[in-house]
């Protein structure tokens, strides 16, 4: 029974420094359980960082460099787009802009980047060329100081802060009762007038998408004859009838020509315009290149048929021209904005300035007036009618080429250079 006791005794002591137990010493962390691994390691993956998302910043230029809108926080691989309102770019002489879309093609987004505004370039509806007298001064204090005011540069017009004026010195209105478009002014004959130099609003007829177009003034702009009288002249051993437009007081006047040499009957001419008609007085240097020459059609087949004197030709040659005045044909052209017929059209019709009216321009109580064609007109037993617009939109005939009191509206073919 001892020895047994004994033996137990000695196992139990073996045992326990096996185990480390009983002298002092630690567990060590290499006997750490399977179930105390796996807890750490799953502690550690819930608390690591997610990766931000990638944005980038997206930029909307005009084409002078103006910001239009900035997007920022613009996610990787989205398509940006542009949420403002429409760009546009201001006319420049005879151009109009129309926005027409982004450069560089706007793609899905990888980086920072700026879209720039572009823009198509053409004629438009209208635009705004040369300068010439229209509108009455009627500002006392402007009035005034004119009085005193100087024409610095001999252009013909007077300076005056930023602002150039034209004096009419003697008023000679067609009928008495004439008033300024504002209706403050009646203007009175012999009486003097100072008119304001402002740009010419030109209506763009023809090629308005296009950079090249057929233009015609808003506006009745001055009053002219088409010729000096009724008389037919004989120019290079030929009849030249007075609604002929190639030698007419109305082309030269519109192109600054010469034509006081050839002389009718009544020893009347189409006058000397030599560096005052239209054309010189109306357009810098740098604006005529705007205006491109015309081979001007003056065929018959631009008038009102010949039925009453068919044995006569009243077409002329054609003529090379910077400014013209347009044709039957022109003003009876569905192209161009006018209707076929020759009946009364309010968009054929057009009001005169201030300046016409006080110059001798017919006008109705509307404040509209007549102005010419360059088609000769064949009526019978005459060789003088011209067609010309009245005040409803009518194209009719003149009467007479010598008719004072008819307006000028002038044409041309414009071009973006």
């Amino acid at each position: 029974m001892k020895k047994r006791l004994t033996l137990l005794l000695a196992l139990s002591a073996s045992t326990l420094l096996l185990t480390g137990c009983g002298n002092g010493a630690s567990s060590s962390p290499a006997s750490a359980s399977p179930a105390s691994a796996s807890s750490t390691s799953a502690s550690s993956t819930s608390t690591s960082t997610v990766p931000p998302e990638v944005t980038y910043t997206i930029t909307w230029k005009n084409y002078d460099g103006t910001v239009l809108e900035t997007d920022t926080k613009v996610k990787k691989g989205a398509t940006p787009t542009y949420d403002g309102a429409t760009p546009t770019k201001a006319s420049v002489g005879v151009s109009s802009y129309t926005f027409s879309g982004w450069t560089p093609s706007v793609v899905a987004v990888v980086a920072d980047a700026t879209y720039t505004a572009q823009f198509t370039e053409s004629l438009g509806k209208s635009f705004n060329l040369g300068k010439y007298p229209q509108t009455v001064v009627e500002d006392s204090a402007t009035l005034t100081a004119l009085a005193s005011a100087t024409d610095t540069d001999s252009d013909g017009y007077l300076e005056y802060g930023s602002e150039e004026y034209k004096k009419v010195d003697s008023a000679a209105p067609c009928e008495a009762g004439y008033k300024s478009i504002s209706g403050s002014t009646t203007f009175a004959t012999g009486s003097a007038y100072y008119f304001k130099v402002e740009p010419i609003e030109w209506r763009v007829l023809f090629g308005g998408e296009a950079k090249t177009g057929l233009v015609m003034s808003e506006k009745i702009l001055d009053v002219n004859n088409y010729y000096a009288s009724k008389q037919s002249r004989t120019i290079s051993s030929a009849t030249v009838y007075a609604n002929n437009y190639e030698y007419s007081s109305l082309r030269a006047m519109l192109n600054g020509l010469d034509f006081s040499s050839y002389v009718d009957g009544n020893k009347l001419n189409a006058g000397n315009f030599t560096g005052k008609g239209f054309l010189d007085i109306a357009f810098t240097a740098d604006e005529k290149a705007y205006i491109t020459t015309t081979v001007v059609d003056n065929s018959a087949a631009t008038a009102v048929a010949n039925t009453r004197q068919p044995t006569l030709n009243f077409s002329c040659e054609n003529t090379r021209d910077k400014i013209f005045a347009l044709s039957y044909k022109d003003l009876t052209n569905p192209s161009y904005g006018f209707a076929a017929s020759a009946t009364s059209l309010a968009s054929r019709g057009a009001v005169l300035t201030d300046y016409a009216r006080a110059i001798g321009a017919v006008m109705n109580t509307s404040g509209n007036g007549y102005f010419w064609s360059r088609s000769p007109y064949a009526e019978s037993n005459n060789y003088y009618c011209v067609s010309r617009v009245g005040f409803g939109g009518d194209v009719a005939y003149s009467g007479t080429s010598g008719t004072a009191s008819v307006g000028i509206r002038p044409a041309f073919n414009a071009t973006i250079a």
